[in-house]
């Protein structure tokens, strides 16, 4: 469940992060970067020493992320 909670933030924060660049906002684009690369820095170890269900974890995270962030924005 941990794993899923932080793909699913590092996807929602992506998502944000790519409506703050493509609207030129500067500084949100700064702060989420390094948000997006503390979650990945977590979230990367978890992943690699993994199974298939942890595997399966991060990726429905990733999609469900994805999901809310393009809802948000």
């Amino acid at each position: 469940m941990k794993i899923l909670l932080y793909s699913y933030l590092q996807l929602f924060l992506l998502s944000m992060n790519t409506y703050n660049v493509a609207t030129g906002r500067i500084l949100p684009s700064i702060i989420f970067s390094f948000l997006i690369g503390i979650v990945w820095c977590y979230g990367v170890t978890g992943i690699a020493r993994g199974g298939f269900k942890e595997k399966l974890q991060y990726s429905l995270g990733c999609s469900l992320g994805c999901g809310t962030g393009v809802i948000i924005t």
